[in-house]
């Protein structure tokens, strides 16, 4: 047996709910994701349909520059990029190991 893409998990998953009729949360536990992300894969399916739920989304927006964290708020942006700054800061600041 093949192993399934992401994508094709995430098709099914959605499948699941909608034509066979089964609950949210029980979908979720069957793929070992929050109701959340399923909520999510649904809401992506209905926009875009299959494209939606294609693997690298995530990777994609961050390359972008997109927030992949909405909800934080412009303070936790800043508080995220200033930690960001500090770690790759410290690390260019370290002498060589020899």
């Amino acid at each position: 047996m093949r192993e399934m893409s992401v994508t094709e998990q995430r098709y099914q998953a959605v499948l699941g709910v909608m034509a066979e009729g089964r609950a949210v949360m029980e979908v979720a536990s069957q793929w070992g994701v929050r109701r959340r992300t399923v909520h999510r894969w649904l809401a992506r399916n209905e926009a875009k349909g299959l494209e939606g739920l294609l693997a690298g989304d995530e990777s994609r927006n961050r390359e972008a520059g997109i927030d992949p964290h909405p909800g934080w708020g412009q303070r936790g942006v800043r508080r995220s990029a200033a930690r960001r700054t500090l770690t790759s800061a410290s690390r260019e600041q370290q002498p060589p190991v020899e």
